[in-house]
């Protein structure tokens, strides 16, 4: 699933918001379940991703748009 803000907004770190949840996000969680993971005897982190992407465009000196 993908979030896709209205408005432009901003997080408490001063990310766009659409970019902090759809990218950044995934980092952080796995960041957070990163020791049960390491410990479990079989696990894996799967991401997945739309194409949402393809509505869009990409400007490579400012990722948050």
């Amino acid at each position: 699933h993908g979030f896709i803000a209205s408005e432009r907004n901003e997080t408490v770190d001063g990310l766009e918001e659409t970019f902090a949840v759809n990218h950044i996000g995934y980092f952080l969680f796995t960041h957070l379940l990163l020791d049960n993971i390491k410990a479990a005897k079989k696990a894996r982190i799967v991401n997945v991703a739309s194409d949402a992407h393809r509505a869009g465009e990409f400007d490579p000196e400012n990722f948050q748009l």
